[in-house]
């Protein structure tokens, strides 16, 4: 092909006229170093000129796109499920539309502004530390997989802090009398004509004596639990002793499997979702059978309702923190339940200090 006339916008861009048509193409290099050719679909060569940088620009991906390739490639483990929760939810509503070399400090601070106050009015408390330090994670990731893939240079992207996220506080736990109340709630002996509330509430309120008595994690610990395995055994004192493996979750990822008893307390419990699991006709059969956490979840959020004790700081997972409140304030080693519930002595003293410390003090005085 003849070319008419030719025009050298830089080294690796420039415009030129083909002897069969009147209208201007652009030829440039793209990031990778590939020469690419594009129509101006313009006549006039300083219209051609200047709608060279547009042409270039509409090639480089918006985060969104970016977001979506980067997920395409992860693994499926909880990691890649949390930051994918925050890259749809936090992230993207607010600078998917950025060009991914084209994000200012300016969109940022506007996404966490954005963020944070979408948070506050749907929780009802500010975010964490934790949890913002979570979506620079996620959003880091995706920044990563831009400059690894020549989509972008690292000195154009904005640089990433957290300033004013909430220190934790204080575990929210169960009164006795509160788990009373729960127990014998009259909201699970409401009729419903649907056949699958009515096994949520079976369900709901066995599954909550099996955390209190365990204090597994609500959530993927649970939720990964199989009926093979829970097994149970006497002692040669006679004792008898439930012992339920977690395979999955928060801490089995860099620890590996753990086991954990079960109390006497919560054998009947374990019995009565037994039944739920046995309906499972999946391979490996789970212990809530067909019936999800979230679900599980929903449910307790409407038991609590129900009984007046709703707080957007309760959820099932309070009753883990109930289980260690209670095991602390027993004298129970705090070795025996860090072994216990998959955590770690430091995060016990963080999240329950004021219980050890009150526990300490009645001992000095004896």
């Amino acid at each position: 092909m003849a070319i008419r006339e030719r025009i050298d916008i830089n080294e690796t861009t420039r415009i030129y006229l083909p002897d069969n048509t009147d209208v201007w193409q652009l030829r440039y290099k793209d990031d990778k170093g590939k020469w690419v050719t594009r129509s101006t679909k313009e006549r006039d060569m300083v219209r051609a000129i200047s709608s060279v940088e547009n042409i270039i620009r509409s090639n480089v991906p918006n985060v969104i796109d970016v977001c979506y390739a980067w997920e395409k490639l992860q693994p499926k483990n909880r990691k890649t499920r949390d930051y994918v929760n925050a890259l749809h939810k936090w992230i993207v509503p607010y600078i998917g539309h950025c060009k991914i070399d084209d994000i200012t400090q300016k969109d940022i601070s506007d996404m966490y502004t954005n963020s944070i106050g979408y948070f506050e009015t749907t929780k009802g408390r500010k975010p964490s530390k934790s949890t913002l330090l979570n979506w620079n994670a996620a959003l880091n990731a995706v920044f990563d997989y831009a400059i690894i893939n020549g989509l972008v240079h690292h000195t154009q992207l904005p640089k990433l802090s957290v300033k004013n996220g909430t220190r934790p506080k204080r575990r929210v736990a169960f009164t006795d009398e509160q788990i009373k109340t729960l127990i014998n709630s009259e909201f699970f002996n409401h009729k419903s004509k649907n056949l699958k509330t009515i096994r949520i509430r079976f369900c709901l309120r066995y599954y909550i004596e099996f955390l209190l008595y365990s204090g597994i994690r609500h959530g993927t610990e649970s939720d990964g639990i199989a009926i093979d395995d829970i097994r149970s055994e006497f002692t040669a004192n006679g004792d008898y002793f439930c012992y339920v493996t977690i395979r999955k979750g928060k801490t089995t990822l860099h620890t590996g499997d753990r086991t954990t008893v079960l109390k006497y307390d919560g054998v009947d419990a374990w019995k009565k979702l037994m039944f739920i699991g046995s309906k499972d006709k999946g391979k490996n059969r789970r212990l809530l059978g067909d019936i999800s956490t979230e679900r599980l979840g929903s449910a307790f959020k409407n038991l609590l309702e129900f009984e007046g004790m709703y707080r957007p700081d309760l959820s099932l997972y309070s009753l883990r923190h109930t289980y260690i409140t209670k095991e602390l304030l027993k004298g129970t080693p705090p070795a025996v339940i860090a072994s216990q519930c998959g955590t770690s002595i430091e995060m016990l003293d963080k999240h329950y200090g004021h219980l050890t410390a009150k526990l300490a003090a009645s001992q000095l005085v004896r």
